[in-house]
């Protein structure tokens, strides 16, 4: 295990192997990230909470219960400084601790973004499903922190391979020069990457627990086009 103080109220810990979340203590209660347990858990989602600070390419579908800020009033609203500087024509982004930072021509357009419900994504980013664009190398550009990047692959797996920093654990981008693409993880975004949420796959083995809602397209595995049109910067 390997831990980061994300903020004074809140240590985070990771496996430093993988970088798949672990149990958090806050306060008096243990936190477990739900993407990493298995089987049913005899409880369902029942609420969003921060979404006044929700990331700009998601949108929460389906009916739970809506918060704008924390649960308990003895709780801080925990926003985090931006670990890049914003620039015209680029979407950047990195991971919580600001060592590994990364951008990308932008906004982007075609693709759009994947949600994989594969066992092996939800225990990687410890919820319901991984979000990621596939953007084109061409546009692609580390800012820092690459040598801080740690990386893990399922030895019997084709090609999951999971990066992320190794001082805080934030998933970071799977650059794959045999494919020409960045797979991007979205949580890491710090700007609007322009793109959307575009479909789900592997839904035969989402989490039980979790109900996909909305009408985006479902694919109980791989769709028909394993890989979505690489997305690239909008033409001026």
């Amino acid at each position: 295990m390997r831990s980061f103080p994300s903020s004074p109220a809140l240590t985070r810990t990771f496996c430093a192997r993988c970088g798949s979340k672990l149990p958090v203590r806050w306060e008096d209660e243990v936190h477990m990230p739900a993407g990493t347990l298995e089987g049913e858990l005899g409880v369902l989602p029942t609420r969003h909470l921060f979404v006044g600070s929700k990331a700009p390419w998601h949108e929460i579908r389906g009916k739970l219960t809506q918060e704008s800020g924390s649960a308990s009033p003895t709780d801080p609203e925990l926003a985090n400084a931006r670990v890049t500087e914003a620039s015209v024509g680029r979407v950047r982004g990195g991971c919580l601790c600001g060592a590994v930072a990364y951008e990308v021509d932008g906004p982007l357009t075609g693709g759009g973004i994947t949600s994989c419900h594969c066992s092996r994504c939800r225990k990687a980013r410890a919820a319901a499903h991984a979000s990621n664009p596939f953007v084109s190398l061409d546009h692609f550009r580390w800012l820092r922190g690459e040598p801080r990047l740690c990386s893990y692959k399922i030895p019997e797996a084709l090609r999951f391979t999971q990066f992320f920093c190794g001082d805080c654990g934030s998933p970071q981008p799977n650059v794959s020069p045999a494919r020409g693409a960045a797979v991007i993880p979205c949580g890491s975004f710090e700007d609007d990457p322009g793109v959307r949420e575009s479909r789900h796959i592997f839904v035969s083995s989402k989490a039980p627990w979790f109900e996909v809602a909305g009408e985006l397209p479902q694919f109980a595995e791989y769709p028909p086009a394993p890989f979505p049109e690489l997305s690239r910067p909008a033409t001026p």
